[in-house]
């Protein structure tokens, strides 16, 4: 089982979860997919690079700086975090190659 902590955002399926925590998921999803945009501080894409606790261990204080991020977004963040933790397989399958 992986570790949550090392869990690349960029890698969570967040049209998985998106059934269970609504719309919100969909400004996690922005700020943790990669774009083709020049790199912005807390704008789109901004959590690509990051892992799972990379963003745990930014704070609320520094969540709350992001695009589209509140209290409500924090949580379900937190909830994901607590299936991550729980050993729940947040990552998108990967492909299997036909050989």
């Amino acid at each position: 089982m992986t570790e949550w902590r090392t869990i690349p955002m960029r890698d969570i399926n967040w049209a998985a979860l998106k059934p269970s925590f609504g719309h919100c998921v969909y400004r996690l999803r922005k700020l943790s997919e990669p774009n083709s945009l020049p790199y912005r501080p807390y704008c789109s894409g901004c959590w690509a690079d990051m892992t799972l606790g990379q963003v745990a261990d930014l704070g609320r204080a520094e969540l709350l700086r992001h695009d589209g991020m509140g209290e409500g977004t924090i949580a379900i963040l937190e909830q994901v975090m607590e299936l991550a933790a729980a050993g729940h397989s947040l990552t998108r399958p990967r492909p299997v190659r036909a050989d």
